[in-house]
């Protein structure tokens, strides 16, 4: 598993959310540059998920898609990546 939904039940109450596997370093530096929109997720979090709020102001969904396909990379076996180092067309 690479990315998950959230519904608001588990998290942050209320409010829709992604969650995405990452490394520890890259949640803390989108943590600490938007706060607003970044949070670490329970359960998964402490290994470096990133919890990304889908009703934030402003919502980056380029930005989402590209964290969603830096996860699906760290997610795959080594042979499959090498066969697909791209996102697909029209992603």
């Amino acid at each position: 598993m690479f990315a998950t939904y959230s519904d608001g039940r588990y998290g942050i109450p209320d409010r829709p959310s992604a969650w995405v596997k990452a490394l520890p370093t890259n949640q803390e530096l989108l943590i600490r540059r938007d706060a607003e929109r970044y949070f670490v997720p329970p359960y998964v979090g402490p290994k470096g998920w990133i919890g990304v709020l889908l009703d934030a102001p402003e919502m980056d969904w380029d930005e989402l898609k590209s964290l969603v396909w830096d996860a699906w990379q760290l997610s795959v076996p080594t042979s499959l990546l090498r066969r697909h180092p791209d996102p697909p067309a029209g992603w």
